[in-house]
């Protein structure tokens, strides 16, 4: 996906991944999130995704067996927040899926009990460029969408968090705020 987000494919790297993918797909048409693990649908939709920007059609037998896990485990709109990042990245779901990040979490006071030095190094080497990203909001368009992976009709689907919960809650906020022209 980073390839084709920078414009810089390696038709032969690209090869290579496809067919890597291709032989960890299980019998049911999935792809587990670990080694020996049960289906996932977010990891099924990444690698869905990843085949077809490697130039695989939706009507090959192995892509038609991972539609139709992604279809009985709900469709795109159940897939979980780092999926959607990557789908809203090229245009196949709205940025408005995905949680609100303002990159000014980073200024944060570390008194205040959510500060950036609270993570974990490693976490904050996701979580910065994360806030970057999600501020800016990014999309390189595709040749295709992914309509295919829907399982409701147009107009009933719902990205929504099914809880409520201080973070649900604290999103609906942020994206509020999103709308002002000062950050």
């Amino acid at each position: 996906q980073l390839m084709h987000f920078l414009g810089a494919v390696d038709p032969q790297v690209q090869e290579g991944l496809a067919k890597r993918i291709f032989s960890q797909q299980r019998e049911d048409g999935s792809w587990s999130l670990f080694f020996g693990g049960p289906g996932d649908l977010s990891t099924t939709i990444e690698c869905y995704f990843s085949l077809r920007l490697a130039g695989r059609t939706p009507t090959e037998v192995l892509l038609e067996k991972a539609r139709r896990f992604i279809l009985k485990n709900g469709g795109l709109t159940k897939a979980r927040v780092f999926t959607r990042i990557h789908l809203a990245l090229f245009g196949l779901v709205p940025w408005s899926t995905c949680p609100a990040m303002p990159v000014w979490f980073v200024l944060l006071p570390p008194w205040l009990g959510i500060s950036i030095y609270e993570f974990s190094s490693w976490a904050r080497a996701s979580i910065v460029p994360l806030l970057l990203i999600g501020t800016k909001k990014p999309v390189r368009p595709l040749a295709f969408d992914l309509q295919e992976l829907y399982a409701e009709p147009k107009g009933e689907r719902n990205f929504r968090f099914p809880r409520r919960n201080f973070f649900i809650l604290l999103n609906s906020l942020l994206k509020f705020l999103e709308k002002f022209p000062w950050h």
